[in-house]
């Protein structure tokens, strides 16, 4: 981008802006330096130069100065700088074009030609000027040379008008020095946009991406408000549908036995469902923080039987063979234990679900540094490959769908929101063909051999 104020487009237009920015940003501490090397100037030239002259000249700088710095305290504490980018950046040059001429001025005011050592001086002064113009003004080129064009080029004229040895030395070095300085310019300016475009360019890709969050979140919350009120609706219904259902079973004896049958698949059909209402408004409560968990002791012994309890049907149905090394010790965890219950039901549940006919399932429990206990559920199925291992806890994703295994894919996601609400930790560990290990771990509080 170049320092042209039309037909820019709306990237170049940031990119100027905060050029612009970095023009006033400094600015305090540039009306500090400039201070300090006018009154140097004056008090080198002052056995030399008329006062007059000089205060003259001092005046005149600190009017400049003072201009500009009510200039950019303007800026600072507008509203609209950003907008009006080229506007501020006009005046910015027009200042420094100002100060310029004043500076130059100077080097005509303060030349005596009959001493060469305050003509050094004066080079000197206005050299180290123009080294600090360098680092502040580069970031836009235009405001670096109306400032230095006409701080620089009056005293080279004057060495070149005098024609004498020194003259001849010092006037190259002055062109040589600017030639630097404009050199180093650009290569500031290069460098300054190309940070400014590297930084916009980042913070354009962080804004897009603090957008996208937003939109995920408020499409997340809408999710879990419509799983929230899905859920709620739908129980109404179910459970009138259970309720004649159950009073259908009351009256079995006045069914035939084909009635009877369909009856009780109504039920088996209505229990199910109602399950994974209940799920989906489990899921709805956990992400939107509205799960409560009540933390006490708990026998991990006596949960395991109640959960047992409730799956044991099921896995009777398989035939499948349960070995128990739990139930004859006496741990005490610190948890929520219906949530508790909830957990191991469901681990239990795809204990069955995933097992083969006449397999086993083993409950077993471990110490983990007597402060914590490990309670372990394993099954003797298909076992589980790292690809689907990784797919585990992730909300809907069903595994062994083509096998029809009844399910929704998220009592895994509860359990393990359940689990760490209960400051516990869950994990899996699979063979194929081996079976699969499912683990919760609690805060231990008492044991017992």
């Amino acid at each position: 981008m170049t320092d042209n104020f039309n037909n820019t487009t709306s990237s170049e237009l940031k990119v100027y802006a905060e050029q612009v920015r970095l023009l006033y940003k400094p600015f305090m501490i540039s009306i500090a330096a400039t201070f300090t090397a006018a009154i140097l100037f004056v008090a080198g030239q002052w056995k030399v130069i008329e006062h007059d002259v000089l205060l003259t000249w001092l005046l005149a700088i600190t009017v400049v100065t003072l201009l500009r710095a009510l200039l950019a305290y303007v800026y600072k504490h507008s509203k609209t700088a950003k907008s009006e980018s080229k506007y501020w950046g006009r005046l910015f040059i027009i200042g420094s074009a100002m100060a310029g001429i004043v500076w130059g001025l100077g080097s005509i005011l303060f030349f005596p030609e009959d001493y060469i050592e305050h003509q050094i001086f004066v080079v000197f002064v206005l050299t180290g000027i123009c080294s600090g113009a360098v680092t502040s003004l580069s970031v836009v080129r235009r405001a670096l040379f109306v400032f230095m064009v006409p701080a620089m080029f009056p005293v080279m004229f004057l060495f070149l008008m005098q024609g004498t040895y020194l003259s001849n030395i010092v006037a190259p070095m002055i062109l040589l020095a600017f030639v630097f300085y404009i050199k180093g310019a650009n290569n500031i300016y290069f460098n300054t946009k190309d940070n400014i475009d590297l930084r916009l360019a980042a913070e354009e890709k962080e804004h897009a991406l603090l957008l996208a969050k937003q939109v995920a979140e408020k499409a997340n919350a809408a999710k879990s408000e419509f799983l929230s009120r899905m859920s709620h609706e739908l129980r109404t219904p179910m459970n009138a549908i259970l309720g004649f259902g159950q009073l259908l079973q009351m009256d079995a004896d006045e069914l035939s036995k084909s009635h009877q049958t369909n009856v009780n698949e109504i039920m088996n059909a209505g229990y199910h469902l109602l399950h994974l209402i209940d799920e989906a408004l489990d899921l709805s409560k956990i992400e939107s923080g509205k799960m409560k968990i009540y933390m006490e002791e708990v026998s991990v012994a006596e949960v395991m039987q109640q959960s047992l309890s409730l799956v044991w049907p099921q896995a009777a149905s398989k035939q499948l063979e349960l070995i128990d090394h739990i139930n004859d010790k006496k741990y005490i965890v610190r948890a929520d234990a219906m949530r508790l219950k909830q957990v191991l039901v469901n681990l239990l549940s795809n204990a069955v679900k995933y097992n083969c006919e006449n397999g086993y399932i083993t409950l077993d429990s471990k110490l983990m540094n007597k402060q914590r206990l490990r309670i372990l559920v394993n099954n003797s199925g298909e076992g589980l490959t790292k690809e689907n291992i990784d797919k585990l806890f992730t909300p809907f994703e069903r595994l062994n769908k083509e096998n029809n295994i009844e399910g929704t894919g998220i009592g895994l996601v509860i359990a393990k929101h359940l689990v760490e609400l209960m400051n516990g930790t869950i994990g899996v560990e699979s063979t194929p063909d081996e079976g699969t290990t499912f683990w919760v771990e609690f805060e231990l509080l008492d044991e017992e051999s």
